[in-house]
């Protein structure tokens, strides 16, 4: 989620994935977080599967970009 709205997210164990996904404890709602570069090697070492905006993969939104 992004300021409210739902957002697509690739799941990605490499150098791309900068965003954790959290489960917020009240409502049950998944919540991204966007990390800063200096936290990202501390949450792989943890074990935390990050993840990318699909926007940045995703080839029809890169086309569609450059057309």
């Amino acid at each position: 989620m992004t300021g409210g709205t739902a957002t697509a997210f690739d799941r990605h164990n490499e150098r791309t994935g900068d965003h954790a996904i959290h489960v917020h404890p009240a409502t049950k709602r998944r919540i991204a977080v966007k990390l800063r570069p200096g936290q990202i090697p501390g949450a792989r070492r943890a074990g935390q599967t990050l993840y990318q905006l699909h926007r940045r993969s995703c080839t029809k939104a890169l086309s569609s970009r450059h057309a």
